[in-house]
């Protein structure tokens, strides 16, 4: 999967943006997989809407983020614990039923 990198390859942008630089999950995923070995550190200087969190906790790695905004860093904290709780199993059981 190295060699991914050479390679051309399509990601939807369509949806609702949070961010005016979202990409989507999918694309950073293939950076993500090629840069950093499982339990790892992704670091992203420029957080968003956290899209690069969200792929390296799918990936098994670690993460720091840094946001100066403080409506994206909350965003984005958001975002990630959501996908950190779904990928544990966390509230997903009873969700939407109380």
């Amino acid at each position: 999967e190295f060699n991914d990198y050479r390679k051309v390859f399509k990601v939807s942008c369509s949806g609702k943006r949070l961010h005016p630089a979202q990409k989507p999950v999918e694309f950073i995923d293939r950076f993500v997989r090629v840069s950093c070995p499982k339990g790892g550190v992704v670091f992203d200087p420029f957080l968003g809407s956290g899209t690069t969190g969200i792929s390296a906790i799918q990936n098994g790695c670690n993460f720091i983020g840094i946001e100066k905004d403080d409506t994206f860093f909350e965003l984005a904290s958001k975002r990630i614990k959501d996908r950190e709780d779904e990928l544990n199993g966390v509230g997903s059981l009873f969700e939407g039923l109380l």
